[in-house]
């Protein structure tokens, strides 16, 4: 047997210690470009989503009414929809995404919000035009986290795995010229699920006619079902896994289908035990998050209320109508920027799914094919900041070769 057919038994403990047990995930997830680039995906398929709900508000139907809210929420209108981090330990009584509302951890709480269209989708009692609003709201928010996905989970691969800072111009560049991929990877075995469904349509219309030639025939739908069963299992657990491959491999969306269908049922304790291991990273670097920003919010507002006094203060916290119509103004500027701080608790969660995401992948990558985890695809002509690379003179001492200082370790032009 040669060393390319070996490959490592049990857990990457020493990866796992270093990266999870550390909070080198953590610290990476709340850097400046990290938790900007996450906001700002979160704030676009916020504007998404309303801008279709929008569309659908016409419809008067108690389906609607019921679908409508959830994807209608933001930062600005639905803080305290969840309580903040303690909801993780009870129950919470929406069921939609509510992209606005606090984060109650870092790696199920953004999986859910961006999977519950597809989920709400599937429903029994769906309608046409509820279908197509869910359709719609699926098909945003995957072009959106095609791209801001892509980037945070290059940008992640690169510190993980090599220690290097690519800035934000190259990796949304590297997920820009690979957007198509990145997006269409968990939409393809969507695509085949709804492909199956369409063969078995012609089976509910044999119903129609004669149930007892439909049940001679439920053996065909059953192993439809099962089809769709491994299709639609192992993309709602699998899906992040595919952005992270694009980005570590620079390959397209049918390898990224390929090695997350296949780390998923191949390590399945694995990638559990790995997904728990951010989980608990997340849950307490989301704490420290929240608490930094409450107290940032109460300390602007008691320190300005002993200026203000107190009155005044809770009149344009509620936004009283008193106030008059420029005080108004002053008040809602107020609550944007409270607004934003709580918009950037969000983006820290989803910030750490996508870093956790591509640590998971290097991890399972490593068990599954005993492959190192500094390698990754390097684009022909990209800029990395890393330490330059050593040689030794001719005492034994290592040293960094004439002009390779200057060439690799230069601030990027860009910042």
């Amino acid at each position: 047997m040669t060393d390319s057919n070996l490959r490592p038994a049990g857990v990457a403990w020493g990866h796992v210690a270093r990266w999870f047990l550390r909070g080198r995930v953590f610290r990476i997830a709340v850097q400046v470009r990290m938790l900007a680039l996450a906001s700002v995906g979160v704030l676009l398929t916020i504007f998404g989503w309303w801008l279709i709900a929008q569309a659908y508000s016409s419809a008067a139907s108690p389906e609607f009414a019921a679908l409508l809210p959830s994807y209608r929420s933001c930062p600005w209108t639905s803080v305290d929809s969840r309580g903040g981090l303690l909801s993780a330990f009870g129950p919470t009584t929406s069921t939609g995404p509510d992209m606005g509302a606090p984060p109650t951890d870092g790696v199920i709480d953004p999986w859910h919000r961006l999977t519950t269209p597809v989920v709400q989708f599937f429903h029994l009692s769906r309608s046409a035009a509820g279908a197509s609003f869910l359709v719609l709201c699926t098909l945003w928010a995957t072009l959106v986290w095609g791209l801001f996905g892509g980037a945070l989970t290059r940008s992640a691969m690169l510190q993980l795995s090599r220690e290097e800072s690519a800035p934000l111009g190259a990796a949304l560049g590297h997920a820009g010229r690979r957007w198509i991929s990145y997006s269409a990877a968990p939409l393809l075995p969507l695509a085949a699920v709804l492909f199956i469904t369409l063969g078995l349509l012609f089976l509910g219309l044999v119903m129609r006619a004669s149930v007892l030639l439909a049940g001679i025939a439920w053996p065909l739908a059953l192993l439809g079902g099962a089809v769709m069963a491994l299709a639609a299992l192992g993309l709602s657990v699998g899906w992040p896994l595919m952005h992270a491959t694009i980005s570590a491999e620079g390959s397209d969306g049918f390898d990224a289908i390929s090695r997350s269908y296949s780390y998923v049922y191949q390590r399945p304790l694995h990638y559990l035990f790995y997904g728990l291991c951010a989980l608990v990273l997340g849950l307490i670097g989301l704490f420290v998050v929240e608490l930094f920003a409450t107290t940032v919010i109460h300390l602007s507002h008691w320190s300005v209320s002993w200026g203000s006094g107190n009155e005044l203060m809770r009149r344009v916290v509620d936004r009283d109508p008193s106030l008059g119509r420029t005080d108004l103004w002053g008040a809602e500027l107020i609550r944007f920027w409270v607004g934003a701080v709580r918009l950037m608790v969000v983006g820290f969660a989803f910030a750490f799914f996508w870093t956790a995401v591509s640590a998971v992948y290097l991890l399972l990558r490593f068990d599954a094919d005993g492959a190192e985890l500094n390698e990754i695809h390097v684009d022909e002509g990209d800029q990395t900041y890393g330490l330059p690379p050593l040689t030794k003179d001719a005492a034994g001492v290592p040293v960094v070769p004439a002009g390779a200082a200057s060439a690799d370790t230069a601030p990027p032009a860009n910042g």
